[in-house]
């Protein structure tokens, strides 16, 4: 399966449960020297977090995550497809975080 197949699959599953939900919220990201921003969503306990892959490229780094009232979390990526087309990140957040 080529990354370009995979990133579609990923919208065509996450699509219905995230519109389902409230909506997304705007949230920044660390990871190590790099910073950058993304939209969180939540779904009953859980929350994923939808962002550029260069911004969360280092394997084995903690991420966190920075609500816009000042909640913190720390996640880890699930997903990223660093090509330049895609540059796409997923982060999963503990339960109940941000």
């Amino acid at each position: 399966m080529t990354p370009l197949l995979i990133a579609r699959w990923f919208g065509l599953l996450l699509a219905p449960a995230l519109i389902s939900t409230a909506g997304a919220e705007p949230v920044d990201i660390r990871q190590g020297d790099a910073n950058g921003s993304g939209y969180g969503f939540r779904r009953g306990d859980n929350c994923l977090v939808v962002t550029a892959g260069h911004v969360v490229a280092e394997t084995g780094t903690d991420i966190t995550v920075t609500d816009r009232q000042g909640g913190k979390a720390t996640g880890q990526r699930i997903y990223y497809n660093p090509s330049r087309t895609e540059d796409l990140a997923l982060i999963e957040l503990p339960a109940r975080s941000v």
